[in-house]
């Protein structure tokens, strides 16, 4: 693995030591960037590890930007080519959603959940962020925003950090480490993934299940309550005695005091 650094945060001689992502091709960390999804569509290359310190003009779903203001969170991007279609590539979200709670929990995390599709709550505020973008057939760049350390403004919209919820958390290095190396092994097993496993282990994770939602989709509101995922994973709701599915849609979970778009 080939290792170009404009700083020197991460320990990256740990980091080679630790990672055991079979297809890395090598590791690219600024110290400031613009976004590292984007450097990745642009510039990347199959197996490579886009990491920063701090983004300018990080993105969220649906176009929305995420300022990455602090130096001692993790913002990092991955660049991932499948070598052939895979039928159920759009689960592929929720998936890295597992397999960064997964990486959590190994770390001694504890009460974390998934809020659909993807993002991770500890406590009832955000921990993480992920983001999958594509510009290419079978390639995909896995994005992912995860707060290390508090940062006050973040913590009053709702937001929370490795640093408040856990006693000692751990390094930027050991933290990365483990996290790229549950995600080889998603991607790695993903081409046969079952969409029986998916429901079976989101359920393990979901923060909505059993909560009362009120959901805004192309104009319309609706209220009800979530009932896990289906099996091409869109939100379930109950609506009126009725199980509606849900692609996208913005959600109100905490009776009006968060709107997440989704």
């Amino acid at each position: 693995m080939r290792i170009k650094s404009n700083i020197m945060q991460l320990n990256h001689e740990q980091l080679a030591d630790l990672l055991q992502y079979r297809s890395l091709d090598s590791l690219q960390h600024f110290a400031r960037i613009d976004s590292t999804n984007q450097w990745l569509l642009t510039e990347g290359r199959c197996g490579q590890l886009c990491v920063a310190d701090q983004q300018t003009a990080g993105r969220g779903r649906q176009g929305k930007t995420w300022h990455s203001a602090s130096t001692d969170n993790l913002y990092f991007s991955l660049k991932h080519c499948f070598t052939e279609s895979v039928a159920h590539l759009s689960l592929l979200s929720l998936t890295v959603g597992i397999a960064l709670a997964e990486a959590l929990a190994t770390l001694g995390l504890q009460g974390h959940q998934l809020k659909w599709p993807n993002d991770v709550y500890i406590q009832q505020k955000k921990l993480a962020g992920i983001l999958l973008e594509s510009n290419a057939k079978h390639v995909m760049v896995i994005g992912i925003g995860l707060n290390r350390v508090s940062d006050f403004t973040q913590q009053q919209t709702g937001w929370t950090s490795l640093q408040t919820v856990m006693s000692k958390p751990p390094s930027a290095t050991i933290l990365l480490a483990t996290i790229i190396n549950h995600l080889d092994r998603l991607l790695a097993a993903f081409p046969d993934y079952s969409t029986k496993k998916l429901q079976t282990q989101w359920a393990n994770w979901d923060m909505l299940a059993g909560r009362p939602i009120h959901l805004q989709q192309a104009g319309r509101h609706y209220d009800g309550i979530a009932q896990g995922i289906s099996a091409q994973g869109e939100l379930a709701v109950l609506v009126e005695q009725q199980i509606r599915y849900f692609s996208s849609a913005m959600i109100d979970w905490q009776q009006k005091s968060e709107v997440s778009s989704v």
